[in-house]
């Protein structure tokens, strides 16, 4: 015992075998059993299988086939939305033009009454329709200017009223009626509702008043 203290030869493995022949036994490490620090756990080992199993999963060719189908998807119901709010917007506004068309067409046949009205109670020397106007000269002529699609500003050669002159005009819609002096009746221009056939009057009988509108004249004997 001397002599292997002396010697330590238990904290030398080589004289050990020298003497012996064998190794001397590895002391036990007070932290456990020992191992490399190479070696994996087996729990890291665990999480690293698992880790890259959610990667490969996540670019697996099944995921981006199903997320192009989403993104498909999801585009195909946005042009849908939009499609169909372009659809909303245009019915609008073609309700609202129709509005205004229809608010347009009632003031211009408001403005249009007001006119004729005036322009026939100006003592029947000044007449005023749609598009066309007639006057009474001095001397008794009677002159229209305007619009004259229908004819309403052809008036009639004088050798029709026997030369005589006009006392009163009206303008309709798109006719035009007058009066001489001796009260026979003119109409010219549009017929289709039969205000341009007024009914048979004595010669003789004078005409009071003329009054036109939008497809009808009215006379006042």
């Amino acid at each position: 015992c001397t002599l292997l203290y002396h010697c330590n030869l238990w904290g030398d493995g080589d004289a050990w075998s020298k003497w012996f022949g064998l190794m001397p036994p590895k002391k036990a490490s007070k932290q456990g059993s020992a191992k490399n620090v190479g070696d994996p756990s087996p729990t890291s080992t665990i999480k690293s299988e698992i880790s890259l199993t959610d990667v490969l999963s996540d670019v697996s060719p099944s995921n981006k086939s199903s997320s192009k189908k989403s993104s498909k998807k999801k585009a195909a119901e946005e042009a849908k939305r939009k499609a169909e709010a372009r659809k909303a917007e245009l019915k609008r506004q073609q309700e609202e033009a129709e509005q205004q068309l229809k608010e347009t067409i009632a003031l211009k046949e408001k403005i249009l009454k007001c006119a004729m009205s005036a322009a026939n109670a100006n003592n029947g020397v000044i007449g005023a329709g749609f598009r066309h106007s007639a006057v009474i000269s001095k001397d008794g002529g009677l002159i229209c200017f305007g619009t004259s699609g229908r004819s309403q500003c052809d008036v009639p050669h004088p050798s029709v009223t026997a030369y005589r002159p006009y006392e009163s005009v009206a303008c309709g819609h798109l006719h035009t009626c007058a009066a001489t002096i001796k009260g026979q009746l003119i109409f010219f221009g549009e017929t289709c509702f039969g205000q341009c056939s007024p009914p048979e009057l004595a010669v003789d009988v004078g005409v009071t008043a003329l009054c036109a509108g939008y497809g009808h004249t009215c006379i006042l004997d």
